[in-house]
């Protein structure tokens, strides 16, 4: 089957996609009717027969990313213009604080498309990536001291393939480590969750979804894998037996994030404005969560799992409680899209949005306790370390900043070459990596005391 997706989309290519929607959503009679009046079935493309399923949301997907790049890039060029001794002012606020040691820095090549999404391993200093090039890396970052960092040595990465001979491009949006380290599931935009070892090898792909996957995750024992997709639904499967587990399709649009409560009970999140916890053998929700006015963005449960967070396209952020029935308190200090939500393992919780600005949230005393305005573009990924001393965050604007929760100081900054989707640290909290738009990842590596001198 030849790839579908051309260079250059013509009418007769976007009809295809529409009646091949309306085909797969089961809307019959829209159906019958838009091929009489286009004639589509007479078409070239239909002929072909070669559209991948869920190809017309895929490509829709791929123009709104890459409408809000090219949107951020303008701007960040009309400013440039506009004001070069504004350009020369922020740059020396970026350099007068304290820039990471370039012999500190890995740049990890080898992608040849954005990094969407990148983690370490719970286990050992491995590091995956997911990228729009249709494959996922295993990355062996090797430990070193302060005399040996000039001279390290990048080992070549073990490469995932998702795209074969004359298939379409397979994004990795997702990916997630089981507890233990030794399996690696991903998902991508033709709708399967894959599962490979950590050393590359192929282990089990999943089909189930019939649209792009956009989260995925273990729950604590490895026994499940959850994954939610544009197809308005979520899929729990069974490791032990490679089968579906139990399908959920209460959502009204597509889902954007879960994640797990316990062992059999999650959370999941979408497009309706709705979250919805499900529970393994419940035919339907034994929660539903309503109080967002656009998209919620992600949900994620504190370490106790008592508190559940949410952030939406609506500006805010939002606490659930299960005894609850309505949100306990709506953070509304963010003035645009929320994207991004991480809790502390001391119960606080830090928010990253659209209008540059990440903020840290008391949930005992339901307030803000601080703001952090260094960014100077939406900010799209936000982490703590593992003992939940610092936050680190990337952003639009190539900086990766280090904070520290005790005051909200800015610790350490690393510039990178273009926009930051995710920021992650590893095990031991001594090493940062970043994915980039420009197809890299940096690995940063903290000294002995790099932090905790400042953070004094």
């Amino acid at each position: 089957m030849d790839n579908f997706t051309p260079k250059k989309l013509t009418l007769e290519d976007v009809n295809y996609c529409l009646w091949r929607y309306f085909q797969e959503s089961n809307f019959t009679f829209t159906q019958r009717i838009f091929e009489v009046e286009s004639s589509i079935l007479q078409s070239e493309q239909a002929k072909k027969n070669n559209a991948p399923e869920g190809e017309l949301v895929s490509l829709i997907q791929k123009g709104l990313q890459y409408k809000e790049i090219t949107e951020e890039y303008l701007r960040q060029q009309s400013n440039d213009s506009i004001n070069e001794d504004q350009l020369s002012e922020n740059q020396n606020e970026v350099n007068k604080w304290n820039l990471f040691d370039q012999q500190q820095v890995s740049i990890l090549y080898g992608h040849t498309s954005e990094v969407n999404v990148c983690q370490w391993s719970p286990t050992e200093n491995l590091l995956a990536s997911g990228s729009g090039d249709s494959t996922a890396r295993i990355w062996k970052i090797l430990d070193t001291t302060d005399l040996d960092l000039k001279s390290r040595e990048i080992q070549k990465p073990h490469v995932l393939q998702h795209l074969y001979s004359n298939e379409k491009v397979k994004d990795v949006t997702s990916l997630h480590w089981n507890h233990d380290g030794k399996y690696l599931a991903t998902g991508s935009y033709d709708g399967r969750a894959r599962i490979w070892t950590s050393t590359g090898e192929p282990k089990t792909t999943y089909s189930g979804h019939s649209g792009p996957i956009f989260s995925l995750k273990w729950n604590s024992t490895g026994e499940y894998l959850l994954s939610g997709s544009v197809d308005k639904t979520t899929i729990v499967w069974d490791i032990n037996t490679g089968e579906i587990r139990q399908q959920f399709d209460f959502h009204n649009g597509p889902t954007l994030d879960v994640d797990w409560l316990d062992e059999r009970t999650f959370a999941s999140c979408g497009t309706d404005k709705i979250i919805q916890i499900c529970q393994l053998d419940s035919s339907k929700p034994i929660k539903t969560f309503s109080g967002h006015l656009d998209e919620v963005n992600n949900v994620k449960w504190n370490d106790e799992g008592s508190l559940l967070a949410s952030c939406s396209d609506d500006h805010t952020v939002k606490i659930w409680k299960m005894s609850e029935d309505s949100f306990l308190y709506s953070f509304e200090e963010h003035t645009k899209e929320v994207n991004s939500i991480n809790w502390n393992r001391n119960g606080l919780l830090a928010t990253g949005g659209f209008d540059f600005l990440i903020k840290v949230w008391d949930p005992n005393v339901m307030e803000c306790v601080y703001t952090l305005d260094k960014h100077e573009s939406p900010v799209y990924s936000i982490a703590f370390s593992p003992d939940g001393r610092y936050l680190a965050s990337g952003s639009l604007d190539k900086l990766l900043h280090i904070w520290s929760v005790k005051d909200g100081r800015l610790l350490r900054t690393y510039q990178g070459k273009s926009g930051i989707f995710e920021v992650s640290w590893n095990k031991d909290g001594d090493k940062i990596a970043a994915s980039f738009n420009d197809g890299t990842l940096a690995v940063i590596e903290l000294r002995k005391g790099d932090l905790e001198v400042l953070n004094n």
